[in-house]
């Protein structure tokens, strides 16, 4: 083993722990989904626990963890929103089972998700992009809500004190 298990060529795993790996699956495949799938479990399951009747708006609804996160959701029965850069990138969000997108390009963010939920907002914001979408993320919040950072892909957040 050279320089700790993250670059290991072979690691010994209990047969409990270990993942079989489906046929046309890389290695590289496999482990990027592994993270990514239990980054959008931990999200849906632990952070805030996401049930039918919810609304989550879902950013990056088209990257890695944005499309398992919106499909785990939408097969609980959560109405996701999400946002993409692109139609196509809309496109596989719709795939994976969002009930809306939102262009972030060509719509206003606030304006369209207030349209979609008639005014209420969401229960729950997914938001790894960080600074560019934290303030309209906020603003989308039921009272109440979650906001759910987990990353950081625009930039860091800046410096927040919550409106009393």
């Amino acid at each position: 083993m050279v320089g700790g298990t993250g670059a290991a060529q072979v690691v010994t795993v209990p047969g409990g722990r270990a993942v079989r790996i489906p046929q046309g699956v890389s290695f590289e495949q496999a482990a990027a989904v592994m993270l990514q799938g239990m980054t959008a479990h931990y999200l849906a399951e632990s952070t805030f626990v996401a049930r039918e009747g919810h609304i989550a708006l879902v950013h990056a609804a088209a990257g890695g963890v944005g499309l398992l996160l919106t499909q785990w959701l939408s097969a609980k029965g959560v109405r996701v929103i999400g946002t993409a850069s692109t139609k196509d990138k809309a496109g596989l969000a719709m795939g994976a089972g969002a009930d809306a997108v939102v262009l972030y390009r060509d719509e206003d963010l606030i304006d369209r998700v207030r349209e979609l939920t008639d005014g209420v907002g969401v229960d729950v914001v997914y938001d790894g992009i960080g600074k560019d979408t934290f303030a309209a993320g906020l603003e989308l919040l039921k009272p109440r809500g979650t906001m759910a950072l987990f990353g950081a892909a625009s930039g860091a957040v800046p410096r927040w004190t919550p409106k009393c």
